[in-house]
């Protein structure tokens, strides 16, 4: 009743009736909201989502094959001395020199340095012991008759035998001058195998192509034709050193001969000196 009554009141109310009236009304008349607007304001209000980097890929890993061990050749035996076969050779007389058959009794071959020094003094030797094995008695059989023809002194020994250390031949003054020249001449070929072995380091390493006594005298050139090959090469250097040897052991033989017979070669083995003609 007081509502009633108060005019204020029931104006407030109208007015709030005609309010809500017109509210609902144009409620009523409103079309639905745009579903793309809606769209749109839902991926403004999501945050954007930032592209991930890519993922590097390792390059494939190639794999080390592994090693293959091959077993190590097992140790070959000694090698048999060619000069002796039931015994064996030394270790460091291998074959791979020519005329090497595994004879140093001495051991004097106990490196390869001292193996090269001692085939150096084996080779000059040999070529000496050959000159002296056709000199000695080439001597004997015509210096006599030289000497008589141009008028020159007899520089043999007694009996005719060539002079030697054995049978005192050798003090003749001639025969020490020419004893000296011989000397100076050695000394220089010597002096340069010396210089040779100095340039290749001759105590530390040397030259796989150097060969033992090779001083590049070969003025027929046999060594060169008849060496097409290393094969070749190799048997005339064998070749060389077996003539030596028998050369050392003859020209021995004769001296020790001579001085114990006081005969001369040529008289002891005529039949070996005398010209086949005859």
């Amino acid at each position: 009743l007081k509502f009633q009554s108060n005019p204020n009141a029931r104006m407030s109310m109208l007015k709030m009736t005609i309010a809500a009236a017109a509210f609902a009304g144009a409620a009523g008349f409103q079309g639905p909201r745009p579903l793309r607007r809606s769209l749109n304001l839902r991926v403004a209000e999501e945050p954007a989502v930032e592209a991930a980097e890519p993922v590097p890929v390792p390059e494939p890993v190639m794999e080390e094959p592994e090693p293959v061990f091959e077993p190590a050749p097992e140790p070959k035996g000694p090698i048999k001395a060619g000069w002796l076969p039931f015994i064996n050779a030394p270790a460091m007389l291998d074959g791979t020199l020519a005329g090497d058959v595994g004879f140093d009794p001495l051991g004097f071959s106990d490196s390869d340095a001292q193996l090269i020094n001692m085939r150096e003094a084996e080779v000059k030797h040999a070529r000496l012991a050959m000159l002296a094995a056709i000199g000695w008695p080439m001597a004997e059989k015509v210096h006599g008759g030289l000497a008589s023809s141009f008028g020159l002194d007899y520089l043999l020994s007694d009996g005719g035998r060539a002079p030697s250390v054995l049978n005192g031949g050798l003090g003749n003054l001639i025969i020490a001058v020419g004893l000296g020249f011989a000397l100076i001449l050695a000394s220089l070929v010597e002096a340069q195998t010396l210089a040779t072995g100095s340039q290749m380091k001759w105590e530390e390493e040397k030259s796989e192509d150097y060969v033992s006594g090779e001083l590049g005298f070969d003025p027929l050139g046999l060594y060169t034709f008849w060496g097409k090959t290393d094969g070749a090469k190799f048997a005339m250097r064998t070749a060389e050193l077996k003539n030596g040897r028998t050369a050392m052991m003859g020209i021995t033989i004769m001296a020790i001969s001579e001085a114990v017979t006081h005969t001369p070669v040529v008289e002891q083995s005529a039949w070996a000196f005398r010209p086949f003609w005859e």
